[in-house]
């Protein structure tokens, strides 16, 4: 009975889907233009290099040799294997799914378990130095200041949470399997064919999702989730369009952001958090998916908080008057930023405490559902 409810409701959602492309056509095929362009000019070129970057690492010796030398930061700090160092590094730098890539060839070449696959995937996930500091500063805020300030928010919140991740786990071994036996450029061949593939599946879901953002937003579904979010008063209307905006899809999130003038809380949040469609993107690149998705978004919400704050106490460094310019400009304001400092920084020590004493306490129970390896079972 309920496999044909299920069956019913897919149906349903397919035949609305199907009437919502023919009733919105118009809307549908300029969101999807303005999402290929945005693709053509961001996702690719700020993308590609990075995604080869990291399946070579992982498939040639060039990562282990990389992981060697930041071994004292994996092993002592997020209580990972060297192996990993590559992938870490790119997970903080290459873009949201270039490290999470990087562990899912791990994790299949058995160099990872599932639960450090999973740990790892708590924090490697985010948005490239290039994209915040040259496409969301430089191009969308005209300042690449503000790009910097970003990404060092972003960047320390994940750091952040890869050492609370790794609080109480046992420490690794210092040698770990080596990667499997290639010769000659086999691995850059690999590495070109791997990026090529997750490329093309990572621009469709983005084309996919601004296919269906006009068919929300002529339902009244955008509108009506943008008035729940900002209905405790949290955030302002502008905000609240903002970050729902940033939960959808991130690049053309941001891209809106800026149009209507969010505040640098809000930018640091929704890029710290990544968006359904970077998820997506990063569950299609595991079978199965290592570790409980709650957890996944879990960190995910604790990411993007750590960042919004960590962008307050480092906006004063970044906030010259040329910046406070651009930004009121955009319609934010430094008085708008400032409004946000009392609640975002309370909120954030709390947050931050609570998703502390979660990792530490969900630690006994993640050893009931472990094999004696360490691997979750599925």
């Amino acid at each position: 009975m309920r496999r044909w409810r299920r069956s019913w409701l897919l149906a349903l959602a397919a035949v609305l889907g199907g009437g919502g492309l023919l009733l919105w056509s118009q809307g549908v095929t300029a969101q999807v233009r303005a999402n290929l362009l945005a693709c053509l000019q961001g996702l690719v070129p700020s993308l590609f290099p990075f995604l080869v970057l990291a399946s070579f690492l992982a498939r040639s010796p060039a990562g282990d040799a990389l992981g060697r030398l930041l071994t004292p930061l994996l092993r002592w700090g997020f209580r990972l294997p060297a192996c990993c160092g590559g992938t870490v590094l790119l997970g903080l730098l290459g873009g949201y799914p270039a490290g999470a890539r990087g562990i899912s060839l791990l994790l299949a070449q058995g160099r990872l378990t599932q639960s450090q696959a999973a740990r790892a995937l708590g924090f490697c996930v985010n948005p490239g130095a290039a994209f915040l500091v040259t496409y969301v500063g430089g191009g969308l805020l005209g300042d690449a200041s503000l790009g910097w300030a970003l990404f060092f928010s972003v960047t320390g919140s994940s750091l952040l949470l890869g050492v609370l991740s790794g609080l109480g786990q046992p420490l690794p071994p210092r040698e770990f399997p080596p990667p499997p036996p290639a010769q000659g450029a086999a691995p850059l061949f690999q590495a070109v064919r791997d990026a090529s593939a997750a490329l093309v599946s990572l621009g469709g879901w983005v084309l996919l999702f601004g296919a269906a953002s006009p068919l929300l937003q002529g339902a009244g579904l955008r509108d009506l989730a943008a008035h729940l979010l900002g209905a405790g008063g949290l955030l302002s209307p502008r905000d609240a369009q903002s970050v729902l905006g940033f939960l959808w899809e991130v690049t053309a999130g941001a891209g809106a952001a800026a149009q209507i003038g969010a505040s640098g809380p809000v930018f640091a949040f929704g890029l710290a958090f990544g968006g359904l469609c970077v998820h997506l993107q990063i569950l299609s690149l595991f079978s199965p998916f290592p570790g409980r998705l709650g957890r996944f978004f879990l960190f995910r919400l604790l990411h993007g908080l750590g960042a919004a704050g960590l962008f307050l106490l480092l906006r004063p460094l970044f906030w010259g008057e040329g910046a406070t310019a651009v930004w009121a400009s955009l319609g934010g304001g430094a008085a708008q930023a400032e409004a946000f400092s009392a609640t975002w920084l309370g909120g954030l020590s709390l947050v931050l405490l609570c998703g502390a004493f979660l990792l530490l306490t969900g630690r006994e129970r993640e050893k009931k559902d472990c094999a004696p390896g360490g691997d979750v079972l599925q």
